[in-house]
Parts: structure tokens; C-alpha cells; sequence
């Protein structure tokens, strides 16, 4: 949980595309604190709607509300 917050807190790609990489091997605790971190902006949003594209991310692991929050962050 520790190395999730802290890679949430810091506003880089790397950090970003570290999220996204991470997600599949987090606990759902984890995955869910690293999903939010991701709709934190418009930028990490795009990212992330492009790996949920590209077959990398489950987008079942939102939910329905961070579903919305990613519709409307990628418009």
C-alpha cells in the first residue's frame, strides 16, 4: 500500500505508466487506491482509458462511478 500512495503522489508519466503496470498484480484494496490516483487528472485518465483500449486494464475494476469519472475526465 505504501509504494502504491507513494507512486499516486508523484505527478509523472513514469509514475502514471507504473500505475497502470501495477494493476493487474495489486490486491483490490491496492488496485482500487491506484485507480483513483489515475483519475486524478485529465492526463493519467487519458493513459489509463488507452490501456483499458489496448486490453491491459479490466475496465470492470472502476466500478460504475470511477467508469463516469473517466468518461468524463477523457471527453
Amino acid at each position: 500500500m505504501g509504494a502504491v500512495s507513494g507512486m499516486a503522489d508523484i505527478d509523472s508519466p513514469h509514475a502514471t505508466a507504473a500505475l497502470i503496470g501495477a494493476l493487474r498484480g495489486l490486491a483490490e484494496e491496492n488496485r482500487n487506491l491506484a485507480v483513483d490516483a489515475l483519475l486524478r487528472d485529465k492526463g493519467r485518465a487519458a493513459a489509463l482509458m488507452e490501456a483499458i483500449r489496448a486490453g491491459k486494464v479490466d475496465r470492470g475494476w472502476l466500478g460504475d462511478e470511477r467508469s463516469r469519472k473517466l468518461a468524463d475526465l477523457t471527453r
